[in-house]
């Protein structure tokens, strides 16, 4: 069975690389990290992607110019952002959004989610902790 590729597009590099190694360690695949839409859309049109994790701001433009090519091709997205409320874009406040710093547990739940995959049994073990782990990137 192939795993899911999930695209990354998140400018902070320590952020990026600890999505994608939480990620990984997940069982997924990874595009990316890219930091930028450009990168990002090279990919989207290269690449069979299964879902996106999207950081908003991405110094000096944000992701939400993404969410009409992952709405064509049928992409499911979360966006993953340090923006309080009132700073998110209104057009942008209905989609599924996680605060930075963001759990490993709860990054892992909404790709899942997004995917409609059910955690494997060893998974379930992993994250039957009382308490998850964060990874400390900062």
């Amino acid at each position: 069975m192939t795993a899911s590729l999930i695209l990354i597009v998140e400018d902070e590099w320590l952020v990026a690389e600890e999505h994608r190694a939480i990620l990984e360690e997940a069982g997924f695949a990874i595009a990316g990290p890219v930091p930028s839409v450009a990168r990002a859309k090279k990919l989207i049109e290269s690449e069979v992607i299964s879902a996106a994790v999207l950081d908003i701001g991405l110094g000096g433009e944000t992701s939400a110019a993404l969410v009409p090519l992952l709405a064509q091709r049928g992409i499911p997205f979360v966006f993953v952002s340090g923006y309080t409320a009132s700073d998110i874009p209104q057009d942008l406040r209905h989609h599924k959004m996680l605060s930075k710093p963001v759990w490993a547990a709860a990054l892992v739940e909404a790709v899942r989610n997004m995917l409609g995959v059910q955690p494997t049994a060893l998974a379930r073990h992993q994250d039957s902790g009382t308490v998850p782990t964060q990874r400390e990137a900062r």
